[in-house]
């Protein structure tokens, strides 16, 4: 469904992406992981083309989306959440979602159809639905926006770092319908600094690090490799967020 090529993204002189390569088939749950700075977040904008790549190519369902306007690459379905919620201010809940549709993939027919089926997957956001989007707590204002993509009729989600700055109890929620989206049949890319929590909803993960794909593999494979969890996975496994050291690019079936 998504490929991405040698990748190249500089912001001024920094090169920021050096040559990344990925795919993402479609139903899969595919997380890019990585630290802070690592490249994670620029490779999700220069998808969704918010950052113009300066070498390499990404195409969806064989087309090149390379040079495409952001409006309407998400009309090709393509639906980001970035880091940081951005609800929007002075909408209801109800109004936030139904803002969702802007990219003209559901009708105004489905609309209502669309809602049952977010509120089906959120249920306390049904009963918010009068609320100040923005009065809401970090764990409900999350499931609003992801609520708000599924309006958009996504066929690839991109999630930004859901999980940043929620409470444990809510990141297992956060978590818990990711996996209820994959069983539904949504193909998603995930950007995570929680690693383990990552891994243990996606299909397979790729870690990047200063620009580099360093690692990838099946998500299981990566779980069980214990180098990769010695240098990524000790403190996420304890409860942190975050990757924590670097290993020699290769994949963990020992391909350099």
């Amino acid at each position: 469904m998504l490929s991405v090529r040698d990748l190249d993204v500089r912001y001024g002189e920094i090169r920021a992406l050096r040559g990344v390569c990925m795919e993402v088939a479609q139903g899969e749950v595919v997380t890019l992981l990585g630290g802070n700075g690592a490249g994670k977040s620029t490779t999700l904008r220069a998808i969704s083309g918010l950052l113009a790549p300066t070498g390499g190519d990404i195409t969806f369902e064989g087309e090149s989306i390379v040079g495409r306007r952001p409006e309407e690459i998400a009309r090709m379905g393509i639906v980001h959440v970035p880091e940081g919620r951005q609800v929007i201010p002075g909408l209801s809940v109800l109004d936030n979602l139904r803002m969702g549709t802007s990219n003209g993939r559901m009708s105004r027919k489905d609309v209502p159809a669309g809602l049952e089926r977010v509120f089906a997957v959120f249920p306390r956001l049904y009963d918010l639905r009068p609320r100040l989007g923005w009065s809401l707590s970090g764990g409900e204002q999350q499931m609003l926006v992801i609520g708000r993509a599924m309006m958009a009729n996504p066929r690839l989600l991109m999630l930004d770092e859901p999980s940043l700055g929620l409470a444990p109890i809510v990141v297992r929620e956060v978590f818990r319908i990711i996996g209820e989206l994959h069983e539904a049949g949504l193909t998603v890319l995930l950007v995570e600094q929680n690693a383990y929590q990552a891994l243990t909803v996606a299909d397979r993960g790729y870690v990047v690090e200063t620009g580099t794909v360093v690692v990838s593999g099946d998500a299981r494979d990566l779980l069980d490799d214990d180098q990769m969890r010695s240098a990524y996975l000790g403190r996420t496994a304890a409860g942190g967020s975050s990757v924590t050291a670097a290993v020699p690019p290769r994949d963990v079936d020992g391909a350099s």
